[in-house]
This record gives structure tokens, sequence and C-alpha cells, in this order.
């Protein structure tokens, strides 16, 4: 689902502009910046519904649990609701005067109704973790891609055919939470058999032990919010809401890095788990390679394109050259950072089965401090690039420097082995054909995409080859092929 934020930024910036698409950039960033209020109480709600589920607590129990996490996430949702209203009007000044086209009223209105909702999303955050808690995925999945849709998809026809403002765009939304709290409430409710009797307060040790963990879990996922949101906060603070539009559509595109690589990182977590609990070493070891192998394999090439057919691609698709050249040196930094990120990020499901957070931990509030400290000196010198840039920058250091220390910890040598015989006859192709082809004249238009997939696809089946891990890789696929042949 997180691809279709990114095929409708076209759409609405096409209809509101880069100025008014600035006010939904800012929404979608409270809303991200909303998941540091959880503080873990969600993985708190899913773990003892997972317990639940499993005949481990009884359910006049497990409705002791929900009711006291319920009450925690409920004054979570009115501090954050009302904390926005309660500064409406200096949002509405910095709005005022950037010539958004909207009158003041409706900029009231529209701070009003994102207050209502940032109050929806987070009983909607409760209601998820319980459904996920007690396994009901299929049930959960059809809520998130029913949600999804009518957020998402169903506002663009409806924009463009009744031609609606931005308040009407906000009021919509806040509609669509409300179902989507409803529907949650009631997939609960089937759930769990919610029952009119009283319920009876936790015990004082439990609620100790329920909330020890729940801040030790939120305390790693609190840093890692605060570093994917600080470039924004600063943007919206410090520059213009078309600037804050322009940096939130570049990290929104670049997010195809998360799209590509996130589904893997959580196919591996079971497997090494196991692994860890048999101490077999070795098959780590080839995990892990084999992870870097995917990652460096089909992100390497994705910025390739992005500098041969870049700005061609982004023109095309918003059918605005001036847009494009303005995010294609942001979008391209994202690229470099996220690609980074994802590489430092190929250790975190082997530090979490073996237990060992401190190093990764402390290397979080480093990176984060990084951040702070150095981003508002770029924003204020050189802008949205220099938020770009600034960010690319660490994210680089970060790998660097902490990536062979979180290696390290299960195995001695593995990541200087994997990054000369994986990772860096990958960058060498990568960089070889970009210089190579980036002196080529392609036709625009839509042709444009298919030149970039064709040589998105060679780039990627050239760093396969390149790879020792990839070849070994290749060569134990095509014999179990060959065997199954005979």
């Amino acid at each position: 689902m997180a691809g279709v934020g990114i095929l409708v930024i076209p759409y609405l910036t096409g209809y509101f502009g880069t100025g008014q698409y600035g006010v939904v950039a800012f929404f979608l960033m409270l809303q991200s910046l909303l998941n540091l209020l959880d503080l873990g109480f969600s993985a708190g709600v899913s773990k003892d519904a997972s317990k639940y589920r499993n005949g481990d607590i009884s359910k006049k129990y497990f409705l002791s649990v929900l009711f006291l996490f319920f009450k925690l996430f409920f004054s979570i949702a009115i501090i954050s609701g009302f904390s926005l209203y309660a500064i409406n009007e200096v949002v509405v000044a910095k709005w005022s005067d950037q010539s958004l086209n909207v009158a003041e009223v409706d900029l009231y209105s529209i701070v009003y109704s994102i207050s209502i909702i940032l109050a929806l999303r987070m009983l909607s955050t409760y209601f998820r973790s319980v459904i996920f808690g007690l396994c009901d995925l299929k049930g959960l999945a059809v809520i998130n891609v029913v949600s999804t849709t009518f957020k998402f998809i169903v506002p663009i026809p409806f924009l463009y055919i009744f031609q609606l403002s931005l308040l009407d765009y906000f009021l919509y939304q806040l509609v669509v939470q409300v179902f989507e709290v409803i529907f949650l409430v009631m997939r609960c409710w089937r759930l769990v058999g919610f029952s009119f009797e009283k319920i009876d307060p936790v015990p004082a040790e439990n609620r100790t032990a329920i909330l020890t963990f729940v801040l030790g879990v939120g305390l790693s996922s609190i840093t890692w919010i605060l570093i994917s949101n600080v470039d924004k906060l600063y943007t919206s603070s410090l520059l213009s809401l078309e600037e804050l539009g322009f940096l939130h559509i570049a990290v929104t595109i670049s997010g195809v890095v998360t799209v590509l690589t996130a589904p893997v990182m959580n196919a591996v977590v079971p497997r090494v788990t196991m692994l860890f609990s048999s101490q077999k070493i070795e098959e780590l070891e080839y995990i892990f390679k084999l992870l870097s192998l995917i990652v460096a394999a089909t992100v390497l090439p994705v910025i390739s394109v992005s500098v041969i057919f870049g700005e061609q691609l982004l023109a095309f698709w918003f059918s605005n050259a001036e847009l494009a050249r303005s995010i294609i040196l942001p979008f391209q930094c994202y690229l470099v950072g996220n690609f980074f990120l994802a590489m430092a990020s190929m250790s975190y499901p082997f530090s979490l089965a073996d237990g060992r957070m401190k190093l990764r931990n402390i290397s979080s509030v480093t990176l984060l401090l990084f951040l702070l400290f150095t981003l508002p000196i770029a924003i204020l010198k050189w802008g949205v690039l220099g938020a770009s840039l600034t960010w690319a920058t660490a994210m680089v250091l970060y790998w660097l420097v902490w990536q062979p220390l979180l290696v390290k910890q299960f195995s001695d040598g593995l990541f200087l082995d994997s990054f000369l015989k994986d990772i860096l006859p990958i960058i060498m192709v990568t960089l070889f054909s970009t210089f190579v082809f980036v002196r080529i004249e392609f036709s625009a238009g839509f042709l444009i995409f298919v030149w970039s997939v064709l040589y998105y696809l060679f780039v990627v089946f050239f760093c396969c080859l390149s790879s020792n891990t990839g070849r070994k890789f290749l060569a134990n696929f095509s014999g179990g092929v060959w065997a199954l042949r005979k």
C-alpha cells in the first residue's frame, strides 16, 4: 500500500499546486509524528492480545489490559487533537502569508479537521494493534486496503469532477477516518466479544511490567520516527509550504527504496531468529550477504535510472518540467540516503534475534543528534537541497561508522568480506553503466518509461553477476531448475 501514496502525488500537485499541496504534506507529516505519542503502547496491546489468543491469560484479565491501554490511547488522542487546535492561530497566520488562495476561515476549518483526524488516527492505532495481536491478518488487510483506497485513490476523480476545494478534501478525509474507526471497532467487538460487566483494574505489579516493556520498545521507535521526520519538521518551520511540498514529494518518491527492501527484511526475521537459537553462524552469514546483495542490486540501479532518466521521468509523470527540475536533486539525494539506510538496516534482524540492541540504540541516538544539529544550518543556507544533502551524508556516515560494529557483534570480518566481494563490484557496475548511458540521448514521452525499465533490468542482471554471492545463488538456482527438468 506504500506505493499508492507515491502514485497519487502528481494528481494532487497538479490539482492543488505545490503551495496548497504543502498543507497536505504538513498533514501527512503530523500523522507520521503522531506515532511518537504511541510510546510503544501498540506493541504492548499486540503482545497481550497474542497471549490471550494463545490461552496464556484469561479473558477477564485481557479485558482489563485492553481497558488500561484504551484509556492511555484515548488520553493521547485528546491531547494530540487539542494541541493542534490550541495553536490554530499560529498555524493559520503562517499559512496566510504564503498566497495559498484559500480563505482564512477555510484555513481555520482545515486545522480543526486535521486536529480531529489526528485524534481519530490514534484510536485507529489502538484497534489495529488489538486485531493484529489476535492474528486476524485477513480482516485487518481488508480494512487497510479499503481505507487506503478511499483515502488516496477515490478522492482524485472527485476533485477533478466536482472541483472540490482544499477544505472539501480535508472534510472528506475526516469522514473516511470516522468510518475507519467504526469498522475497526466493529471488528474488535466481533473478535473479543466485549461485555458490559464491570472491568477490574490491572494489578499494580502487572502495570509496572507492561509499562516497562512498552517504554523499552518505544524508545527505539521514537528515535527512528524522529530521524525519519526531523528534516520535514525543520523545513515546515524554516521554509515555505511550497518548499515543504517539494521536500515531501522528493521524500515520498524516494520511498520506492522502502517498497523494494522492506518485504525482504520482514521475511527473514523468523528465519534469522531460528538460526540464532541453533547458532548456525555460516547460514546467518550467507543470509546477511544475500540481503546485502538484494538491496544493492535492486536499489543502486534505481539511483542510476534517476541520474540518466530522472528529470525526464518526473517531467512526464507530473506533466510539469519546472517541478521536475525543482525536486530532481533532492530526490536523488534521498535515494542515496535511503539506500545506505537500507544497507544499515540489514543488520537489524540479526541484532534483534541476538538480543543485543544497546549498540544499535546508541548508534540511532548518535544519528539523531547529528541531524538535529546539522539540518537547521543546512536548510537555512541551502533550503530543500541542504536538507536532502545533509540527510544523505548522515546515512552514508551512519553506514560507514556503525554498520561494521553492528555486524561484528555476530560475525567478525563479515562486513568487509561482504563489501569487497558483493557490494563494491555492484557499485562499480552501476557507476560504469551510468557513465556510459548518461551520454546517450533518449526519446522523451512515454518511451522514456520503456527505456528506463529496460535499462534497470539490464543493470540489475549484471549487478547480480558481478557479486560473488549473486553468482553462487544463480548457479544454485539454475542447477536446481536443471535437476527438476531431468
